[in-house]
C-alpha cells in the first residue's frame, strides 16, 4: 500500500516545455486562504497571530470576499507547488477557477520520482506548515498558528465555521 503523503525528502525530475533543462529535487505544496497576505506588512516579533487574526476574519466578513461559486461562509484556498532547493514556484496544476490557468504543467513536464520513475500523484506532496512565531512570519502563517488548520492537497476552499472548533469568533 502507497502512503498518503510522500516523504518530503523524495527527489522529483522535472523538465522544462520550453528549454531542455531539467531540474530534481523535493516538491511540496503551499497554501493560501483568500485575504491571508495582510501578514505581508507585520513580522511574528511585532504583530501576534490573533490580532492578525482579527484583521483577516473582519476583511473576509465585511468585504464578503467569499468563495465566488460557493459564497458565505466559504474562503477560496489557492494552490502553488514550490520546488524549495531549485527555486521554482508556479500554481498548482488541477485548481479551480479562478486559478485553471497557466500553472506547474504549462511549464515543466510531469514530475517523476528521481528513484523510482514513477509519477507524482499531486494529492501526496507534502503541505507545507504556515507557522507564525518568533524567527518564522510565514505569510498568512497567522492562520494555522491561531487554529491548528491546515488544508489537504488541493482542497479548493474552506467553511469558516470550522475554525469554531478551535474556539475562533469568525463574526
Amino acid at each position: 500500500m502507497a502512503e498518503t503523503t510522500y516523504s518530503s525528502d523524495v527527489r522529483w525530475r522535472y523538465k522544462g516545455r520550453r528549454s531542455s533543462f531539467e531540474k530534481v529535487g523535493p516538491l511540496e505544496l503551499v497554501w493560501e486562504l483568500a485575504g491571508d497576505p495582510i501578514s505581508d506588512y507585520y513580522l511574528a516579533e511585532e504583530t501576534s497571530a490573533d490580532e492578525l487574526w482579527s484583521q483577516w476574519i473582519r476583511w473576509v466578513r465585511d468585504g464578503e470576499h467569499y468563495h465566488s461559486d460557493l459564497g458565505a461562509p466559504w474562503v477560496l484556498i489557492s494552490w502553488g507547488v514550490s520546488g524549495s532547493e531549485e527555486g521554482t514556484y508556479e500554481y498548482a496544476p488541477h485548481q479551480h477557477a479562478p486559478f485553471d490557468g497557466d500553472n506547474f504543467l504549462t511549464f515543466y513536464m510531469h514530475p517523476v520520482n528521481a528513484d523510482t520513475g514513477e509519477r507524482v500523484n499531486w494529492l501526496r506532496l507534502p503541505v507545507v506548515d504556515k507557522l507564525w512565531r518568533p524567527g518564522r512570519s510565514d505569510k498568512g502563517g497567522f492562520i494555522q498558528e491561531v487554529s491548528g488548520f491546515k488544508p489537504h492537497a488541493l482542497q479548493p476552499a474552506v467553511d469558516l465555521r470550522v475554525f469554531e472548533a478551535a474556539g475562533l469568533s469568525i463574526t
